[in-house]
């Protein structure tokens, strides 16, 4: 999780470096730059989604078979 938070620091860092830079102008293949880059920074985009939704998956300790130790 460490690694996809640093990853999305990355990410709008990256962002507003391309506003201070090229503003609202036309980015590289023809994107639309700054506003493209922007929309991407939303919780869809994250790298690591399955690790953070892990928490739904988890079963209470309570309720876990006995394990066999050999």
């Amino acid at each position: 999780m460490d690694v996809d938070s640093l990853l999305a620091k990355w990410r709008y860092e990256h962002v507003m470096m391309v506003h201070r830079m090229i503003g609202t102008k036309i980015g590289t293949g023809g994107s639309s730059g700054y506003a493209y880059l922007r929309s991407t920074l939303n919780d869809e985009h994250r790298i690591f989604t399955d690790l953070f939704n892990m928490t739904a998956f988890l079963v209470p300790k309570n309720q876990l078979p006995p394990l066999s130790i050999p």
